[in-house]
């Protein structure tokens, strides 16, 4: 997204971080037998062979078992058997019902917007919120860098989900981001709807933004598999009713800017709610024992007559006992009950899924990183998690270049991404669901009971998910915008507390033990060896990065120190 937030002093003002160079860029060594389609080159033959995702008739064999790797996890693989445990059919997904003796905890769900003109979906609250809350505990997922990044088609995309450097990209990944950086996060980070006049969050740094202390980098070969860096924590910055969406303000307020991506031109601007503003204005002068109308004159645009309560009686119910001194004062409520389509908690649950069943801690795994976590008991046949898909069509430009164009690496968002090791094409979940990490009935690394979730197929709530699956990549490629989502479903009881897994499949199982047998440690030979967390904690300067010489930078092999600075009014000297 192109947000236009202001700068969280917190997250771009912090100074003399230290910041572990296991390179972020460059995950570790991934196998290269055939089974890690991600890395393998294809012929244009290939490519053409494979250019649709599959036929329709194959598509529930192949794609409901189509696993990606999650937080720690190197590969993309698709299960080879066409057996499954629990079939695509929306009937097997479970909601609870409003009023029964389990009514679902759950506060914050993802459910159709109520900005009227679009067809998305939007985040809702079905709790008050007070103004200087938090959203959540914390954050609910982790912060992806994608640095020095191929520019092309797919950006147009990307551009309304991810964060652009300069406005809201943390420090600790901008100092390693070249002259690109980008950075995605899940949840509140990318899936609020725009608005000017509703914007309710802000968002803020976790104390510990960069933790590179979850696995030893020394002894495990998860080392560089997943992202350091927490996603952010964000606040509410005015009082939400039950039922209100939750927005925030991209930029895009005035009518001109933005309009090429499509849903802009399909809002109303400041100027519209300036002129209905101004309209209303007039008739809220009449006494208050007259109810006319309420018309547009010929030279209203449809959103500014959209905007425009229907008579003066509606007006005034709008209104209430608020003060009304002038006509700006009168947007705010336009935005709200003119702008929007009011939602009630009932049918929120009803239409909706909850967003805040699960929640990111350390993962019981080893090499893993984080995980995800129930925050609620959840029943089996119940949605763990909905992903809303976002598409890159060809792998490759997640592919790290030298100067001279030769591939030296992969962006660490792939590890994040569905994948198919005969497609070019990705799909990066928008939600915490990219924290659940592999576990199989085979191996049983989580424990006797094996994996307790299976992605599928949205199951009849994405509205173009029907076509898209039937388009092919390069048609897919053509689009600006997401059509296709996910969901994982509980394959049996999941109580609060107990870490969410799924099976990646044999071939990534195989090859995670093949990269596991031949992974070599990092040569880190300087002493004292300590994480960059444990170097942020520190207090005093740490002597083995401080060289005494402003004209000269400590040469340690995998920490450094980075200081963040702004121009300000005061850099200027009238002397």
């Amino acid at each position: 997204q192109e947000l236009s937030k202001e700068k969280d002093n917190q997250g771009t003002r912090r100074h003399g971080e230290i910041i572990g160079a296991m390179s972020m860029r460059r995950p570790p060594h991934r196998p290269e037998d055939g089974t890690n389609g991600i890395l393998q080159g294809q012929s244009a033959v290939e490519r053409k062979m494979h250019s649709s995702i599959v036929s329709a008739k194959s598509r529930r064999a192949v794609l409901m078992c189509l696993f990606a790797a999650g937080a720690a996890l190197l590969c993309y693989v698709l299960l080879t058997s066409e057996d499954s445990e629990m079939p695509l059919e929306k009937s097997h997904v479970r909601k609870r019902s409003i009023g029964s003796k389990e009514e679902d905890p759950c506060t914050i769900w993802m459910a159709p917007s109520s900005v009227k003109g679009l067809d998305g979906y939007g985040i809702f609250t079905t709790r008050s919120i007070k103004a200087g809350s938090k959203m959540l505990p914390g954050p609910d997922g982790p912060s992806i860098p994608v640095i020095d990044y191929v520019r092309g088609p797919w950006t147009k995309t990307m551009n309304e989900y991810w964060w652009e450097s300069g406005r809201g990209v943390p420090d600790h990944v901008t100092y390693e981001g070249g002259d690109r950086v980008m950075d995605f996060a899940t949840g509140f980070s990318s899936m609020p709807n725009h608005n000017c006049f509703l914007s309710s969050l802000k968002h803020r740094y976790p104390d510990v933004p960069y933790d590179d202390s979850l696995i030893n980098a020394t002894s495990s070969p998860g080392t560089g598999a997943f992202s350091y860096s927490a996603g952010r924590i964000f606040v509410v910055t005015r009082d939400l009713e039950q039922g209100d969406e939750i927005f925030l303000n991209y930029g895009y307020c005035n009518r001109g800017r933005g309009d090429s991506h499509g849903w802009p031109a399909k809002i109303p601007m400041r100027e519209d709610y300036a002129m209905a503003a101004d309209l209303v204005w007039a008739f809220l002068q009449l006494p208050e024992d007259v109810t006319v109308r309420i018309a547009a004159p010929k030279n209203a645009n449809e959103f500014v007559v959209g905007l425009l309560p229907k008579t003066t009686a509606e007006l005034r119910e709008i209104v209430g006992t608020r003060e009304i001194e002038e006509p700006k004062d009168l947007i705010p409520l336009l935005a709200k009950y003119t702008g929007t389509t009011p939602r009630t908690p009932d049918w929120i649950r009803s239409n909706g899924m909850c967003l805040e069943r699960l929640t990111a801690r350390k993962s019981n795994l080893p090499h893993a990183g984080q995980g995800a976590f129930a925050q609620h008991r959840i029943r089996k046949g119940e949605i763990v998690v909905p992903a809303p898909l976002i598409q890159i069509a060809n792998k490759d430009v997640l592919g790290i270049y030298d100067k001279k164009g030769y591939r030296t690496g992969s962006q660490l968002f792939l590890n994040y991404c569905f994948g198919h090791k005969e497609s070019t094409l990705l799909l990066c979940p928008e939600t915490n669901a990219l924290l659940i990490n592999h576990c199989s009935d085979r191996k049983k690394a989580c424990g006797s009971r094996g994996p307790n979730a299976m992605f599928q197929w949205s199951s009849g709530w994405e509205p173009r998910s029907d076509e898209w699956r039937d388009m092919t990549v390069d048609q897919i490629s053509n689009e600006i915008g997401r059509g296709l989502s996910m969901e994982v479903v509980a394959l049996r009881d999941i109580e609060a507390g107990e870490e969410v897994y799924m099976d990646y499949g044999v071939d990534w199982e195989q090859a995670w033990e093949k990269h596991v047998a031949t992974w070599n440690p990092p040569p880190l030979n300087e002493e004292p060896r300590m994480t960059a967390k444990e170097a942020n904690e520190q207090k005093g300067a740490l002597k083995f990065l401080v060289t005494g010489d402003l004209r000269k930078v400590s040469n340690h092999s995998y920490l450094f120190t980075g200081c963040q600075y702004w121009t300000s009014d005061l850099d200027k000297d009238d002397v």
